[in-house]
């Protein structure tokens, strides 16, 4: 599996692509912003997009998503507990001066449950506490966390939505995963579950 990191938007988040080697199609997980940069990568690759999927629904996670969809025409997949914050101000994107702004998703996930798109076989993991709907994705041997899971720390849960004990909960629950799974976060440097779980003071 071919996973590319960008970094985009004014918070530094990391929108990924992931595709399989010899695979026309991908996956875009996050795409925060800057869409002519994620583009100029997925045209570069030559891996036209499968799926959108949306750890969670704050701004600096979603505003590329309108144009991607535009272009390529595929779905946005989003948990049932974010899909309005995502598609108003709800998204904290006030907080930082940035204009109300909104995606519409197309598929929503209820709980924990597998996705099905294309030739990927995805677990949707429901990890609250950063916000109500975040959600982690694992395949392949890697987790792409969103902002439930960093390196050595995880998501702040003092916006709307958040908790400190549903997301101590969730860490508990990714903590469950193989050691060797590879942690893409939403923000910063990639770890794996066995590093995290022997020094994340968070869990």
């Amino acid at each position: 599996m071919i996973v590319k990191r960008v970094s985009v938007g004014p918070l530094a988040e990391n929108c990924y692509i992931v595709f399989r080697e010899g695979s026309s199609g991908s996956l875009i997980i996050d795409p925060g912003d800057e869409f002519e940069k994620i583009d100029s990568i997925i045209n570069a690759c030559g891996v036209a997009p499968q799926a959108i999927l949306l750890t969670h629904g704050h701004f600096d996670h979603i505003m590329a998503v309108g144009a991607i969809k535009n272009k390529y025409n595929c779905p946005v997949y989003i948990h049932e507990d974010d899909f309005r914050m995502a598609s108003s101000g709800g998204n904290i994107s006030y907080y930082f001066g940035e204009n109300s702004l909104g995606i519409i998703a197309d598929k929503i996930i209820y709980g924990d449950c597998i996705l099905d798109i294309s030739d990927y076989k995805i677990k949707a993991i429901h990890t609250p506490g950063h916000t109500k709907g975040s959600v982690s994705y694992y395949f392949d041997g890697m987790l792409f966390s969103g902002d439930t899971l960093f390196l050595l720390s995880c998501g702040r849960t003092d916006f709307p939505g958040g908790s400190m004990g549903a997301m101590r909960q969730s860490l508990e629950k990714l903590m469950t995963l193989p050691l060797d799974t590879i942690v893409y976060p939403g923000h910063g440097d990639e770890s794996t579950i066995g590093f995290e779980k022997e020094n994340n003071p968070y869990v």
